[in-house]
């Protein structure tokens, strides 16, 4: 075989992920150890996007099967021409290269049911072929917007026999991103002082899949944090917090007709000793760039 080696070395100045709307560099190594004629070197960048799942049916077939796969980026980089048509000598030879990644692309993303992949694959017919997986991350950035900086109140009522109320004020930010510790407020009323077992916070991450022949739906708990210390008395403010797992795709927001679309809430569930629980989904966004808070 002529070619060696054919690597490629990317510039990442964020640990190996790239972001939407930021243009990928890096350089390509061919080590050559014998003479080559170049008739056609390719390279190509690529991405992906397949889902597929089995739903039971009540007719025939019984089981159907959704199953799809979309090409959502595509581009194509001249990176050799000025050796088409050429003989090289063996050696090492390096040809830089970028392209830009367009700023609704989806997040690289993966489980049981979908992938989102990126690669960059070079080839030359009957030589050689080398391919290299690029981590693709959707740029969410809500600094632009006064709501996600400030902490927002959600209110969460229950009436207790005929003339009791318990109500609590939740108090926490709306927007955030992963590796985060989120501080959470819980203003207690609870004039009839009624056993509070605990107080439960859930991380929900809801997963949207989408093909031309139907949609699935699922939910996933990716952390949780819990306040056990509620006191039998008439009003309590509780402090805590939960730190966001260091994996966490950001939400999609901004992106129509996609195979894998993702949001999040904060499920808040308060648990008592002799009545229902009662809860509240609150929506948030996880972001890729830190929001700048105001103090």
């Amino acid at each position: 075989m002529a070619c060696d080696t054919c690597k490629i070395a990317l510039h990442s100045p964020h640990g190996g992920i790239f972001y939407t709307n930021d243009i990928v560099s890096g350089f390509v190594i061919l080590d050559v150890r014998e003479d080559f004629k170049v008739k056609q070197i390719d390279f190509k960048v690529k991405g992906i996007s397949k889902a597929s799942w089995a739903r039971s049916s009540p007719t025939v077939p019984f089981i159907r099967k959704y199953s799809e796969k979309r090409e959502v980026f595509s581009v194509t980089v001249d990176v050799f021409g000025d050796l088409k048509g050429t003989t090289i000598e063996s050696g090492i030879f390096t040809r830089p290269f970028n392209f830009f990644l367009p700023p609704d692309l989806p997040s690289s993303y993966e489980d049981s049911i979908a992938k989102v992949y990126y690669e960059i694959k070079i080839s030359s017919k009957s030589f050689f072929k080398t391919v290299c997986p690029l981590t693709v991350i959707n740029k969410v950035d809500l600094n632009q917007f006064d709501e996600y900086k400030i902490p927002l109140l959600y209110e969460m009522r229950k009436k207790i026999g005929k003339s009791g109320n318990f109500s609590l004020i939740f108090k926490t930010y709306k927007g955030f991103t992963a590796r985060q510790l989120i501080p959470f407020e819980a203003i207690i009323s609870n004039e009839r002082k009624i056993k509070v077992r605990k107080i439960m916070v859930y991380l929900i991450k809801k997963i949207e899949y989408n093909v031309s022949s139907g949609f699935n739906i699922a939910e996933k708990i990716l952390c949780k944090s819990v306040y056990k210390n509620v006191l039998n008395i008439v009003s309590q403010t509780c402090c805590f917090d939960m730190e966001i797992p260091q994996d966490v795709p950001p939400s999609t927001i901004r992106m129509n007709d996609l195979m894998v679309s993702i949001s999040y809430s904060l499920r808040v569930k308060v648990t008592f000793l002799f009545y229902l629980p009662l809860f509240v989904d609150i929506p948030v966004t996880i972001a890729s760039v830190p929001i700048s808070y105001h103090t």
